[in-house]
This record gives C-alpha cells, structure tokens and sequence, in this order.
C-alpha cells in the first residue's frame, strides 16, 4: 500500500513539472499528512488545481486511504473541468450559435460550473441528450481527451 502511496505522490510531482526548470521549482505539498486529507489547503495552490490530471490522482490518493479523516472536498474542481468540457462541446456542436448567445466564455463556465454544483443540471442533461442523439457514438472519449485520463 505504501508503495502505491509514494507512486501516486511521484506521479503528482511529474504532472507539475515545468520542462526546462530545476525539480525544486516544482510546485510540492504534503495534502496527507498524520492521518488527515487536508484539501482545503488546494484553494491556495492553482498549480495543482487547476491540472484536471493532478486532482484525478488525488481523488484516487484519498479512495486508497479510507481511514484518514478528509477536510474539504474535490468536487468544486471537478466540477470546474466538467463544466470546460460541456462549454468545449456547446462550441463545437454550434460554433455560430455559441457565438451569437455567449458573452464571454469565461463567465458561461463559471455558470455551468455553479449550476452543476447546484444540481441544476436539466439544462446540460437536455443538451446533452440531445447532442448524443445527433452523434451516436461521438462522445466516445471526449472528456477523457480534454482532462488527459
């Protein structure tokens, strides 16, 4: 177990590294640490979450440690990539109508991103259903190939 531990850990430091700097440049942090999960302490550190691949191996760093105490939670980044994901397929289902209905792209994933926190998802299931509908077998992969998994 500890060695899959250690190997999670590595894998997070390799994600982070920048090519052409020295490793001690490297974004580093100890989110275990006495039997505690301190994800709280992420808000602070964009670096690591804004890396979709980096929070994926923290998420299954904490399911390989169910007897440690969590603080905080994943959920507001991972809805973040969902919500990139659904605004990439919106434009790319509809560049023209994207582009006559969307303000700002930014401000349209923060919105996304606080409804799916909301559970106000009726919207994206609608659009979504309706997309795969169109494109049967389309969707094979399209997130996977945005957040690297």
């Amino acid at each position: 177990m500890r060695r899959s531990i250690d190997g999670l850990c590595a894998t997070i430091q390799n994600m982070l590294h920048t090519e052409g700097t020295e490793s001690y440049e490297d974004t580093q942090m100890d989110i275990v640490s006495g039997g505690v999960a301190d994800l709280e302490i992420l808000d602070y550190v964009p670096d690591i979450t804004d890396n979709p691949k980096a929070v994926k191996v923290i998420s299954e760093l904490i399911d390989k440690l169910p007897d440690i105490e969590v603080r905080g939670s994943l959920e507001k980044w991972q809805a973040a990539f969902l919500a990139v994901g659904i605004d990439q397929l919106s434009y790319d289902f509809d560049t023209y109508q994207y582009n006559d209905t969307v303000e700002g792209r930014e401000a349209q994933i923060a919105n996304i991103t606080e409804d799916i926190r909301n559970g106000n998802t009726g919207y994206l299931n609608d659009f979504l259903n309706a997309y795969f509908r169109q494109y049967p077998g389309s969707h094979d992969g399209y997130f996977r190939e945005r957040d690297g998994t």
